[in-house]
This record gives C-alpha cells, sequence and structure tokens, in this order.
C-alpha cells in the first residue's frame, strides 16, 4: 500500500508534466518496456512472469484512469 500511496502522490506531478509538454496519456512503447522489464524481473525472481505483468498492467491502467479524469480522454 505505501507504494501505490507514492505513486497515487505522484500523479498530480505527471498530469501536469504531461499537459505543459502536449503527451499522450498513453504512451504503449513506454508501458511495453515496463512489462518486459517486470517479466525479467519475475523471472530472476522465481515468480511466473505473466502474473507479474498482470499485476502491473492493473496498476498502469489503474492510474491511467487518474490520469484521464485530470486531462481527459483525448489528451
Amino acid at each position: 500500500m505505501a507504494l501505490l500511496a507514492a505513486r497515487a502522490g505522484l500523479v498530480g506531478a505527471v498530469v501536469h508534466y504531461k499537459r505543459a509538454h502536449h503527451m499522450a496519456v498513453v504512451d504503449r512503447g513506454r508501458e511495453d518496456e515496463m512489462l518486459d522489464r517486470i517479466a525479467a524481473v519475475a523471472k530472476e525472481e522465481g515468480v511466473d512472469p505473466r502474473v507479474a505483468q498482470q499485476v502491473l498492467r492493473t496498476i498502469i491502467d489503474g492510474f491511467t484512469l487518474l490520469e484521464v479524469e485530470e486531462l481527459g480522454p483525448d489528451a
């Protein structure tokens, strides 16, 4: 919970940055990089990479929703 709370605390800064730089809410390329990295780390730790990727995907989607609420769906 502490890590999720810390990430939630950054949403405002992320929204501000994306708005200032005219960035889209979603960057699929960056998300794919993160998912590939978490799969590699999971494998090293003996965790099924699919499980780790699903957890990360859920976190990404949840915070993306918060960003969309702030920036709008067309940002």
